[in-house]
Formats: C-alpha cells, sequence, structure tokens
C-alpha cells in the first residue's frame, strides 16, 4: 500500500485514541441483545437469550461473530468487540481508497480513505457493541465490487457474484439491503455498455437471497414458520415509523402491550406493531409522510461531528454565553466540516453521472433513502460513510480542477 494509505490508518488510530482520552468511558459501553446471545452461544451452544429457548429475534451474524470472539479470547468483555470494530474501520478505510482509487487520482483516493476514518460518527461506533462497524466495511467492499464490476464492462460474472455475496452476508446481519440487487439489475446495461448485463444482476440478487436460506431453513424447522430475518423486531420499526420522526425513545416509553413484547423478546411484537402501524397509518397518511420527509434531516444531518467527534454536547449559545470560546469555535469548525463534507459529497453525485463507473457508488447512496419509510435513526446510514466519502473526494476533485485554471489566469 502506499506511504498515504499508512499515513491515513495512523490518523483513524490517533483519532480514536484521541476519543477515548476525552471520554474514557468509551471503552466501558453497554452490553446489548447480542451479547446475550453470544453468551448462550458460547457457553451453552444454545441461540438464544436465557441459554434454552432458541430465538429468532435478532439475526445471526453479529451474535454469533461474539459468540466466536468470546471462544477465541476467553473473555465476554468488551474490549475484544472494540478492538475488532476498530480494526473492521481501518479495513473499511482501505476498501474505501480502493475503490475511490479506480475513480480517482491517488491523493484523492486517499482523501477518500481520510474521510471516511476520520469521520467521528463512525469512529464513535467503533466503541460499541453494534454491527455498525462490520456493517460498515461489508458496504466498502460492496462498493469497490461494484465500482470494479462495471469498469470491466460485464466481462466476468465473479464481481457479480462477489457483490451478491457481500450483500447477502450482510443480510444476516441488517435486512437493509434487501432490495438493493434487484434494484440495481436493471441499470447494469446502462452501466457496462452490455444490453445482456442483466443477467449478472439475476445472478447477484440469487448470490444474496441464497446466504439467508440456511438462516430462513433453521427458523421453519425450530418454530414451523417461515422467518427470513427477525421475528417481529422488522414490523416494529415500521411501527416506530408511525409514531414520529424518530419514533418512540427510549423504549422503556413504548406503550403496553408493545413494550411487553419487546423487553420479552417475544414475536408477538410482530403482529402487534403491524396493527399498530397500519391504524396510525390509515388515520393521518399525510402525517407518515410528513414524518418520512423528516427522516431526511435525522439520517443525513445528524451525524454529530462537534458531539461525537470532540464531545461537543451543549449548545454553541451556551458555550458562547460561559465565554468558552475554544469550545465555541470548535463546535462552530465541526459543523462546517460535516457540511462541507456533505455539500462535497453531493458535488460528487452530480459528477458520478459522467461516469459509470462512479455511478453504483451514487445508487448505493440513494438506496439507503429505504430508511425514510422507517424508524431513522442516523446510525442506520453511517456503513454508507464509505461511500459519501468517496463521493466527497470526487466533489472536492471537481471543485478543484474547475478552480485551478482560473487560480493559473
Amino acid at each position: 500500500m502506499p506511504r498515504a494509505v499508512w499515513a491515513v490508518l495512523a490518523a483513524g488510530l490517533a483519532f480514536r485514541a484521541f476519543k477515548v482520552w476525552i471520554n474514557p468511558g468509551l471503552l466501558t459501553p453497554v452490553e446489548g441483545d447480542f451479547h446475550l446471545i453470544a453468551r448462550s452461544l458460547a457457553e451453552h451452544g444454545v441461540y438464544a437469550y436465557d441459554g434454552l429457548t432458541p430465538t429468532a429475534f435478532r439475526l445471526p451474524f453479529w451474535p454469533l461473530t461474539l459468540a466466536l470472539l468470546i471462544r477465541l479470547t476467553g473473555s465476554a468483555g468488551p474490549t475484544p468487540v472494540i478492538v475488532m470494530n476498530i480494526l473492521l474501520s481501518m479495513g473499511a478505510a482501505v476498501l474505501t481508497y480502493l475503490a475511490a482509487r479506480r475513480l480517482t487520482p491517488e491523493r484523492w483516493a486517499a482523501a477518500a480513505a481520510l474521510m471516511a476514518v476520520l469521520n467521528p460518527f463512525s469512529a464513535h461506533l467503533d466503541f460499541t457493541t453494534g454491527y455498525e462497524s462490520v456493517l460498515s466495511f461489508l458496504f466498502a467492499a460492496l462498493m469497490l465490487l461494484l465500482v470494479r464490476a462495471v469498469q470491466e464492462g460485464g466481462d466476468s460474472a465473479r464481481p457479480w457474484l462477489a457483490a451478491g455475496a457481500v450483500t447477502g452476508l450482510s443480510l444476516t446481519c441488517r435486512s437493509s439491503l434487501l432490495l438493493l440487487p434487484p434494484l440495481l439489475t436493471p441499470f447494469l446495461p446502462s452501466w457496462t455498455g452490455r444490453p445482456g448485463a442483466w443477467r449478472w444482476g439475476l445472478m447477484m440478487t440469487a448470490a444474496a437471497y441464497l446466504f439467508v436460506a440456511p438462516w430462513l431453513v433453521r427458523n421453519f424447522l425450530l418454530f414451523g414458520r417461515v422467518i427470513p430475518f427477525e421475528d417481529g423486531m422488522g414490523l416494529h420499526a415500521f411501527y416506530q415509523s408511525t409514531e414520529g420522526v424518530q419514533g418512540i425513545t427510549p423504549d422503556e416509553a413504548l406503550p403496553e402491550p408493545i413494550r411487553g413484547y419487546y423487553f420479552a423478546h417475544d414475536p408477538q411484537i410482530g403482529p402487534a406493531s403491524k396493527e399498530v402501524a397500519l391504524a396510525n397509518i390509515r388515520r393521518a397518511p399525510l402525517r407518515y409522510v410528513g414524518f418520512c420527509v423528516g427522516r431526511l434531516k435525522t439520517i443525513w444531518f445528524d451525524g454529530g461531528w462537534a458531539e461525537q467527534g470532540l464531545g461537543l454536547d451543549r449548545a454553541f449559545a451556551d458555550y458562547r454565553r460561559e465565554g468558552a470560546w475554544g469550545a465555541a469555535v470548535g463546535k462552530v469548525l465541526a459543523k462546517g466540516a460535516e457540511a462541507a463534507f456533505l455539500l462535497a459529497a453531493l458535488a460528487g453525485m452530480v459528477l458520478s453521472w459522467k461516469t459509470p463507473a462512479a455511478r453504483p457508488v451514487t445508487a448505493l447512496i440513494l438506496y439507503m433513502n429505504i430508511h425514510l419509510l422507517t424508524q431513522g435513526l442516523s446510525r442506520y446510514v453511517v456503513p454508507a460513510v464509505p461511500a459519501l466519502a468517496v463521493l466527497a473526494a470526487l466533489g472536492a476533485q471537481g471543485a478543484w480542477a474547475r478552480l485551478a485554471p482560473r487560480r493559473a489566469a
């Protein structure tokens, strides 16, 4: 790898060390549902919350990964998970560089990797026990495979099958990319310049869905029902989307009986959530549309660079009133950097249509708006940061190319 990439990785590690320095509590995150299942797997060999009763309440990839980590390290604490998350983020930065390098000169590709590895929200989630870091890695791998596949003009099925496999693996962790392969398929002929390229899309779709088959079969044999993903939690997210822009938080505030189902990990949460959600939409359809539109801000503009990156979680007015000008200036600079990043990514989206191989990157970002239809939390689109970084590099390169002749003149 070029020296610039090693420098990027060093910067990413230094930034995470800085975050721990300003907030040592990051090293002791709260364990969630996934850890309970992982402990049961590691200690009893049963995919369950209590070590006895099998469940399909959560998808298997992350609990299985955590269980393997517990077995390998002999520790059920958060430290091995944090280390793994950080390594995955470093890997995602390398994949971001490789994807960007196919579309831009080396320095801009390194800039894309730097923007990915220094993203404050991504870095913050490295210190949780959730699966956002592994999803970011898979998303970056998918982006690289799609860029490569389009550049090669559809000469080989391998990159498309690999893209399907990566998508399928992500589906066993979170079902977000469920519709991505079939939605991309109609665009493949125009992207590759081959009328028959839609066949690669069908292969990619089949490869992706094949990964869900073992989980589906396991659930049918155990419960006698078709459960392709989480048992009830997808419908619960749909219900949450009809209750507000971000739904009802915290979970303790959920109404009964949904609250009881949630904390008991009871699959009845699915039918109960569906019933209330459909009633909410029938009663006030425009209200639901308003929530969906409102989620645009939540998922794309609430990344919290100042809050997550610098620990500046108070309002600018508070810092100004108290005379804390260092914090006030830091808040403004962080917010400005976040806005500049998003504007550069938007410019990159526009420019990407001039380069067929860059179009899948934009398509990945546009697809992530699927989260507007369900509970819209900003962490849901964090896996798309590598794609945003590549687009931001394209946008910055385009702006630089326009400004350079003017400076020379």
